[in-house]
């Protein structure tokens, strides 16, 4: 979502016919959205990946040092795989391609990074 610049966020809720189907606003295209989990490359290869779960930091550090050992690179074929564990951002921001804004788009980065397109959502079970 962009500003009417388009280099800076839009307000919560300028896009209403963009819902989701249980009345969220804002899934992608605003901020990146910081999510709790753990930046896992085998996510949905692991035991846990039909209930949500992918590995804890030690098997993502294993799997990542496999990764290195073989000489892959990151998703875009430049970046270099990460050496610690790093937390997923969903969603893609104002400053993304239209194409990849989408809730499935997932990238990662350290946790103490300071990144202005990113944020996160506060939810609530009913």
């Amino acid at each position: 979502m962009f500003s009417a610049s388009g280099h800076v966020t839009g307000d919560v809720g300028t896009h209403p016919k963009g819902k989701g189907p249980y009345g969220h606003l804002d899934l992608a295209g605003n901020v990146w959205e910081w999510v709790e989990d753990i930046y896992d490359p085998y996510a949905y290869m692991r035991p846990g990946a039909a209930q949500g779960r992918g590995g804890t930091c030690p098997e993502v550090l294993v799997a990542l040092a496999e990764l290195r050992s073989q000489g892959k690179k990151g998703f875009t074929g430049s970046n270099p795989i990460p050496t610690e564990c790093e937390h997923v951002l969903r969603g893609g921001a104002f400053n993304y391609a239209g194409p990849g804004l989408r809730s499935s788009n997932r990238v990662h980065h350290p946790g103490r990074f300071h990144l202005v397109m990113s944020g996160f959502r506060c939810a609530r079970d009913e």
